[in-house]
């Protein structure tokens, strides 16, 4: 019962650390994915109202 939470936007990307280094990305719209991950139904991918544009022809989407 994964949950799942997509959202289309720029992010921030880079090796954080000194001795042992770490790949980490950043910004409010990794947040914001985050938070739909989080907060979403159990087995259902929510996409925000941004990657539903980009992908409203490709997929079939139900309200949420």
């Amino acid at each position: 019962d994964m949950r799942v939470g997509v959202h289309s936007g720029s992010v921030l990307c880079g090796l954080v650390g000194t001795r042992r280094f770490k790949f980490d990305v950043w910004s409010h719209d990794v947040t914001l994915a985050n938070e739909m991950e989080s907060s979403g139904q159990p087995g259902r991918v929510h996409v925000s109202d941004s990657t539903y544009k980009l992908v409203q022809h490709l997929y079939k989407v139900e309200p949420g």
